[in-house]
């Protein structure tokens, strides 16, 4: 038998879809812990995905730019706060599901007691250098998370992401849009590496053709484009090919999570990369087609638990050099960039219109 559990800390600091993805173990500890107190630590950027989580019990923000009296000062804010609510200085269990030299530091003291994420490196250089992989079955990032909690009897609850918005007091169920003669549909053709970007003109040529069809249902279509403040020019360019053609809400540019997640939720599906909007569509429910280039969803980042399809080029001869990489890279290194333009506009939109129907 477990000791009594008074204390958890989860460390994931980064990115946007790594983050939301462990929000399923979290829920999960909460279950298995309900009077614990689960704290997590991520970047500061990314604490809004935990700001109105109800199994929560603090966001502990960590910013990059701190010098070291700042740090020093941070954790020992939380060593006074863990031995108030539990007389220790110290949380039971750290989960460090980051492992890196800043989590390290981070993690250096506070917990009694210490699991780190295999990040199964051997199964990445596999499928990037020798095309192979190591596993029958994808393990899941999600999977590799709970993984980290076993000794801690953390159970699958078959649920799925989760990013909660404020006021919301249950679980986010996703019903069907209201009817309506308009069809919204989410374009995020942003992506932070160059490798994971489908084409703008894809993008754009692959709405327009969801409109025709929309249009001969006696139907209208919206393209909403969403992204952060790095994807503004992209995505104004992806508008510039539709303005005229079909009506465009261009939201670009936004800084909120939040505001993103209820744009998803106004629309009907989105059609993305292989990035965090679709990890954040995945949260809220939203149907997605996700286009995955230089990365594969072997490594263990397919949307989770959502409708949804993924689209990839599949010849093997043309690419052969896919994955080329785990996280994605500044151009293609063959200079082809095939695993991209191999994805026809005809075929994101059938498949659209596949999980619509």
């Amino acid at each position: 038998m477990l000791p009594i559990i008074r204390s958890i800390l989860i460390i994931r600091l980064s990115s946007m879809g790594d983050v939301l993805l462990a929000t399923p173990l979290l829920r999960e500890l909460r279950k298995r812990f309900p009077d614990a107190r689960i704290d997590v630590c991520v970047n500061e950027e990314w604490s809004e995905i935990f700001r109105n989580n109800p199994h929560c019990t603090n966001v502990l923000a960590y910013k990059r730019s701190w010098s070291r009296a700042e740090f020093s000062s941070w954790k020992q804010e939380i060593v006074r706060s863990v031995k108030e609510t539990t007389d220790s200085a110290r949380y039971d269990w750290v989960l460090d599901l980051q492992r890196n030299s800043r989590s390290r530091h981070i993690r250096r003291g506070l917990g009694q007691s210490l699991r780190r994420i295999s990040k199964h490196r051997l199964h990445k250089l596999a499928l990037v250098y020798l095309k192979s992989n190591f596993h029958s079955k994808t393990l899941h990032v999600t999977e590799r998370y709970r993984k980290t909690a076993h000794t801690l009897d953390v159970q699958d609850d078959g649920q799925g992401l989760e990013f909660w918005l404020s006021g919301e007091h249950v679980p986010h169920s996703r019903t069907e849009i209201a009817e309506s003669n308009t069809v919204r549909i989410a374009l995020a053709p942003g992506a932070h590496h160059a490798t994971k970007r489908w084409l703008p003109e894809r993008f754009a040529e692959s709405a327009l053709l969801l409109a025709e069809r929309f249009q001969r249902e006696g139907k209208n279509c919206t393209i909403v484009l969403v992204g952060g403040k790095a994807d503004v020019v992209l995505c104004a360019e992806v508008a510039s090919l539709l303005v005229g053609k079909v009506s465009v809400e261009n939201a670009s540019g936004s800084a909120s999570l939040t505001d993103t997640a209820e744009l998803l939720d106004s629309c009907a599906i989105l059609v993305c990369n292989d990035t965090g909007v679709m990890h954040l569509a995945s949260a809220r429910g939203v149907p997605l087609v996700a286009i995955f280039g230089s990365t594969v969803p072997e490594l263990g980042f397919a949307p989770f638990r959502v409708a949804h399809r993924i689209m990839q080029a599949d010849d093997v001869a043309a690419v052969g050099c896919r994955p080329c990489t785990h996280i994605g890279r500044d151009s293609c290194p063959k200079g082809h960039f095939a695993c991209m333009k191999l994805v026809t506009a005809g075929s994101v939109a059938e498949a659209a219109w596949e999980l619509l129907h």
